[in-house]
């Protein structure tokens, strides 16, 4: 996957074994929507195609269709979200991850990064994570079988 860099992120799952990895500088990819001031954050590109199947598959997951994309590819990149959400997003979708908490009453990363947005844009950002609460990410929730949706 190309971010605004022009570099390329890379995900293999080779044996059973998923490799993350980076070619060229950290940023976001932005999918644009011309015109839509609606906009949708995930954190990682797998996340956005898990979510992109289980729309195809159920209605309680929204199509995305004419709206901007950000993939974070990475949490530490929210700063540079919110350069672009800044520019004039009358909503905003967050589908970040359901990370554990390390330390017990510390926030999880993703906590931490939902509430950065949610914070910065108190009457247009959403956490959507309840649509897939029992599940580490989007992702998980689509390759388990039981998942609710």
């Amino acid at each position: 996957f190309r971010n605004r860099a022009k570099a390329w992120i890379i995900r293999n799952n080779l044996d059973s074994h998923l490799s993350k990895f980076q070619i060229g500088c950290q940023d976001i990819t932005l999918i644009e929507a011309p015109q839509s001031p609606f906009f949708a954050v995930f954190e990682g590109f797998i996340d956005f195609l898990s979510w992109r199947v289980l729309a195809s598959k159920n209605s309680g997951f929204h199509a995305l269709n004419g709206i901007n994309v950000i993939v974070l590819n990475s949490i530490v990149n929210y700063k540079k979200a919110f350069q672009i959400l800044d520019g004039g997003a009358r909503q905003i979708a967050l589908m970040l991850d359901n990370d554990p908490q390390k330390k017990i009453g510390e926030e999880s990363p993703g906590d931490a990064t939902t509430r950065k947005f949610l914070e910065r844009y108190p009457n247009i950002a959403k956490d959507m994570r309840f649509k897939y609460s029992l599940y580490k990410d989007v992702n998980d929730c689509l390759m388990n079988f039981d998942c609710p949706f």
